[in-house]
């Protein structure tokens, strides 16, 4: 009987890509994402109620300025 190992695979691990520690993409695209739904609720009120983590979101913005 012969015993192999493996190595761990990691679920968290980040592929190809965007390197890791790239705060300032993070936050510039959290900036976009947040600011475009704010302004895409706005104008479309109809959209209300159809995701509510968008809602959510709509309304922490709302709320903090």
């Amino acid at each position: 009987m012969s015993s192999t190992t493996s190595e761990p695979t990691d679920p968290h691990r980040r592929g190809p890509g965007r390197p890791r520690g790239d705060a300032d993409a993070d936050r510039d695209r959290a900036i976009r994402t947040t600011g475009g739904l704010a302004v895409l609720l706005t104008n479309r009120p109809d959209l209300h109620g159809v995701h509510p983590p968008a809602d959510l979101a709509f309304e922490a913005i709302r709320w903090t300025a």
